[in-house]
């Protein structure tokens, strides 16, 4: 723990999340409390199976609206984290696995509790994150499952090579499920603190404010009245000294167009007002809006039978 606070004080960035996995904490008498950071706020799993299980989450002081709940299963240890960075929801999944774990019920939970809880909720970045003992190198039975069921859900893998040289194996695991993976930059730390590499994962730019604020709609509304005034009162004379017919339009569009600029302005509009297609009417947008209501509603309470069967029929 110490080498990894050395670590930390000597990187410049300053980690908004902080997840351990396999933390020992079966051990007799360990205490969380002695294994504080500075700045963050430690949260821990408490029902782990073995003396090498565990899960410990750092959360930074600035993030707001955060909830950490523990997920108790047969197969997996995990805390689920959801919280407010910049305004965009986060939710995440810090999970650790026994190698010793049965594999058909690592996939059943992971399925079953894990990912279908996980659309459940409401959040710009999912990820599931941590040491899964599941080597996504060598092809086998379980990766080939475990891969398809995180796609099946929308999750993408960012590390894939070795995290643990010793057996040389990727083993820690870093799935994200989010509309644009362009900024997303995957690190693996070439480091001895423990047998296994450290994993980190940054999200560029796109936390910030200027950049995640949508460019406004905009549109050039003309004033028919103050445009009808300056072409009446333009002195089109001019236009009677060309020789040439092609030259004589031209002049005559490009002054029309000028004229036309001078008495608009440009307003911001609702994306709400803005035709999703030009077929599209009045009627069809709000239709399709009401869809997507319903969808989120549906999402929000999966066992509403009544409700699901409106949203398909609708």
């Amino acid at each position: 723990f110490d080498e990894l606070c050395i670590i930390l004080d000597n990187i410049e960035t300053k980690f908004e999340v902080i997840a351990l996995t396999e933390a020992w904490l079966g051990l007799d008498n360990i205490s969380i409390n002695n294994f504080a950071i500075n700045g963050y706020t430690t949260y821990s799993t408490t029902n782990n199976k073995n003396q090498n299980d565990g899960v410990v989450v750092y959360l930074k002081d600035t993030l707001s609206d955060i909830i950490v709940t523990e997920t108790n299963t047969q197969a997996l240890t995990a805390l689920e984290i959801s919280f407010k960075m910049s305004k965009i929801d986060f939710l995440i999944y810090a999970i650790y696995r026994s190698p010793n774990s049965n594999t058909d019920v690592t996939l059943l939970e992971l399925n079953d509790i894990i990912l279908l809880n996980s659309t459940l909720k409401t959040a710009s970045y999912k990820m599931l994150l941590g040491d899964l003992n599941i080597d996504l190198i060598k092809h086998s039975k379980i990766r080939e499952e475990y891969l398809l069921a995180m796609a099946q859900f929308g999750f993408a893998s960012h590390i894939n090579t070795i995290t643990r040289p010793i057996s040389n194996t990727c083993i820690d695991h870093i799935f994200i499920k989010t509309k644009s993976h362009a900024n997303i930059v995957p690190i693996i730390v070439l480091s001895n603190i423990t047998d296994h590499y450290p994993t980190i994962l940054s999200l560029g730019n796109i936390l910030d404010k200027r950049n995640n604020m949508p460019n406004p709609l905009k549109i050039l509304k003309t004033d028919n009245q103050k445009l009808s005034n300056s072409i009446e009162n333009h002195i089109w004379s001019e236009i009677l000294e060309f020789t040439d017919v092609n030259k004589a339009t031209q002049y005559f569009t490009r002054t029309l167009n000028n004229l036309k600029n001078q008495a608009s302005d440009e307003i911001s509009i609702s994306s709400k007002t803005k035709k999703l297609k030009p077929w599209a009417t009045t009627t069809i947008i709000n239709s399709i809006r009401q869809r997507d209501r319903l969808h989120l509603q549906v999402k929000k309470h999966p066992l509403n039978l009544k409700l699901k069967d409106y949203y398909v029929n609708f």
